[in-house]
């Protein structure tokens, strides 16, 4: 995830900050990541947890909500936070006074709007309401601790498979665009990072994944079809 949002934030301006650290303790990790944008900070949480079938595909709400709170938001039997918990109490260290704490080669002074969101491996985490589900928990861990200075958006979750799909866009319109987008068309946060097409962005091509795509593409044809493959490329060669 880290050398995806390096090399798709590279000459947009944005700062990308992977493991960011309190200064004053540097055994105290803040997220796992942070874009500052402007006076838009993303405060990010990766989470590589798969979720069982049985959860994601049978209907057992009581049971897919059980698992979800243990992987995302505090495992209660091990007294263990996670990412909702960790993106709430990143907030409250950055912009609480009495809580604050500082990033060494980042300054947050200019900083008016910062954006929760999580990014999960599996891809429950792109998927319909688990954003709203999420949010909840969210809230209710910044109940009397939300800062003043900033506006606190609502925390959002996406795939690690979105994030990709919308990054090669990033050049034209930011990661903060595209959440603000979403909350624009979806303000009870029941879709998705990718539901809503960014009119300024049609015909935009991702250059990222289409490079990707290409690259896949001639080495199947090589393994599949070698002989025509070299036959090819020497012809590419004479030309």
């Amino acid at each position: 995830m880290n050398d995806l949002l390096t090399e798709s934030l590279k000459q947009t301006g944005a700062q990308f900050l992977s493991d960011p650290r309190c200064a004053e303790d540097l055994s105290r990790q803040v997220c796992d990541g942070l874009i500052l944008q402007g006076e838009s900070l993303i405060l990010l949480e990766y989470k590589s947890s798969m979720f069982s079938a049985e959860t994601k595909y049978t209907g057992n709400v009581p049971l897919l909500v059980a698992e979800v709170e243990k992987k995302l938001v505090r495992d209660k039997a091990e007294s263990k936070k996670k990412g909702v918990e960790q993106l709430a109490d990143a907030v409250v260290s950055l912009f609480r006074n009495e809580e604050k704490c500082t990033i060494r080669g980042i300054d947050l002074n200019g900083v008016t709007r910062v954006y929760p969101l999580l990014v999960t491996l599996d891809g429950i985490g792109g998927s319909l309401l688990v954003s709203r589900l999420l949010n909840h928990y969210f809230d209710n861990l910044m109940a009397d601790r939300t800062p003043s200075r900033v506006e606190v958006k609502p925390l959002l979750c996406t795939d690690a498979e979105g994030l990709e799909e919308v990054s090669g866009c990033f050049p034209k319109l930011g990661l903060a665009g595209f959440l603000d987008h979403w909350l624009s068309k979806d303000p009870n946060f029941m879709a998705t990072l990718t539901a809503f097409t960014v009119p300024e962005l049609e015909g935009h091509r991702n250059e990222r994944m289409a490079r990707e795509w290409h690259n896949l593409a001639n080495e199947i044809s090589a393994r599949a079809f070698p002989e025509e493959h070299r036959a090819a490329n020497q012809a590419k060669d004479i030309q």
